[in-house]
C-alpha cells in the first residue's frame, strides 16, 4: 500500500494537471466576475477608472506574485509556495464574501438557467477579444516569450546578470508600466467623450513599441521598448474594458468578459507556439516588426466593430447607460 503521500506523489503529473484546471477556473471565474462588478458599480465617467484599477491589480498581482513565490520556495521548499498560494486565495474569498456587496442579481433569478456553452458572441464582446488577442500575441508571445534569448543574442545585461535575471528586469519594467497605464488610460478615457481616440492612441504607442524592439541594440533602447510596449498594452486595458461595458447589456457583461478573456489566452498561448520557430528562421527583427503591425490591425478591428455596433466611430460613454439605470438606482440590488 505505501502512506497517502508516497500514492499521491508516484503520479504527480496527474495531480499537478488537476490544480492547473482547477486554478485556471477559478481564476477565469474571479476575473470575469471582477470586471462584472466594476461595470455594475460604475457610470460612463467612472468605468475606465475603475477597470483599469482591475485590470492593473491583476496585471500587479501577477509579478509579485512570482517574486513571492520564488523567495518562499527558495527558503522553505515548493510546497510552502504553493501552500502561501493557497492561503491568499482563501484570504481574498473571506475578504470578497464580506466586504463586496452584491451588485448583479437584483431579483429572484432562482429559475434562470445560463448554459456554460451560452458564450457570448456579440459584436462588442468579439471586437473586444479580437483586439485583447492580437495585443497579447505580441506582448506574451513576442516579447516575454523570447525575451531572453533575445537579450543571449545581443549580449545585453543589466548589473552584469545572465540572460534570465536581466530578461526578469525587463519584464518587472514592461509590467510597471503597463500597470501605471491602465489606470491612467482608463481615467483620461473617462474625461473624454468617447473612449475610441485615447483606445487608438494607446494602439499607435505599442506599434512604436515593437518598431523600437526590433531596432534595439544596448540596454536604453530595449530598456525604452519596453517602457513604450508596456505602456501600449496597459493604455488600451482600461478604455477597451470600459468600452465593452458601455456596448454590453447588464445580463450579458460576465459572458462578455469570458469571451475577451478567452480570445485574449489563446492569443497569449499562439504567441509563443508562432514567434518562437519563426525567429530561429529568420531572426528577431523581422518578427519584432511583423509584430508591430498587430496593433495596428487591432485598431482597424476596433474602428469596424464599434461602427457596426452604433453607426459611429466615436460613441459616447451613455451608449450602454439604458440597460444599467434601473439597477444603478436600486439601493437595494
Amino acid at each position: 500500500g505505501g502512506s497517502p503521500r508516497s500514492r499521491s506523489s508516484s503520479r504527480p503529473t496527474t495531480w499537478f494537471l488537476i490544480a492547473r484546471v482547477l486554478w485556471g477556473l477559478g481564476s477565469a471565474a474571479v476575473f470575469a466576475t471582477a470586471y462584472t462588478i466594476a461595470a455594475d458599480i460604475s457610470d460612463g465617467g467612472s468605468r475606465g477608472t475603475n477597470m483599469g484599477v482591475v485590470r492593473g491589480g491583476i496585471t500587479m498581482g501577477f509579478p509579485a506574485g512570482l517574486v513571492l513565490g520564488g523567495v518562499v520556495s527558495a527558503l522553505a521548499g515548493n510546497i510552502a509556495a504553493f501552500v502561501v498560494a493557497a492561503a491568499f486565495a482563501l484570504t481574498a474569498s473571506v475578504v470578497a464574501y464580506r466586504f463586496v456587496p452584491e451588485t448583479h442579481v437584483t431579483g429572484d433569478r432562482s429559475g434562470d438557467s445560463i448554459k456554460p456553452w451560452d458564450v457570448d458572441t456579440a459584436v462588442p464582446a468579439v471586437t473586444v477579444g479580437l483586439v485583447n488577442f492580437g495585443l497579447m500575441f505580441a506582448y506574451i508571445g513576442a516579447l516575454f516569450s523570447t525575451l531572453v534569448l533575445f537579450l543571449g543574442e545581443n549580449e545585453i545585461s543589466l548589473f552584469g546578470l545572465a540572460p534570465q535575471g536581466t530578461s526578469g528586469l525587463f519584464m518587472a519594467g514592461t509590467v510597471l508600466s503597463a500597470a501605471l497605464f491602465m489606470f491612467v488610460g482608463g481615467r483620461i478615457s473617462d474625461a473624454r467623450d468617447s473612449r475610441t481616440p485615447i483606445l487608438l492612441t494607446f494602439l499607435v504607442v505599442s506599434f512604436v513599441g515593437f518598431l523600437l524592439l526590433a531596432r534595439a541594440g544596448s540596454v536604453v533602447s530595449l530598456g525604452l521598448a519596453c517602457v513604450f510596449i508596456g505602456a501600449g498594452q496597459g493604455g488600451t486595458s482600461g478604455p477597451m474594458m470600459a468600452l465593452l461595458a458601455d456596448l454590453t447589456p447588464d445580463d450579458r457583461m460576465g459572458r462578455a468578459s469570458g469571451t475577451n478573456n478567452v480570445l485574449g489566452d489563446v492569443g497569449g498561448g499562439l504567441g509563443p507556439m508562432v514567434s518562437l520557430p519563426l525567429i530561429e528562421a529568420v531572426g528577431f527583427a523581422p518578427i519584432y516588426a511583423a509584430c508591430a503591425v498587430l496593433p495596428l490591425a487591432a485598431g482597424a478591428v476596433l474602428l469596424v466593430g464599434v461602427r457596426r455596433e452604433t453607426g459611429t466611430f466615436l460613441p459616447g460613454h451613455a451608449v450602454g447607460e439604458p440597460e444599467r439605470g434601473e439597477r444603478s438606482t436600486s439601493p437595494d440590488s
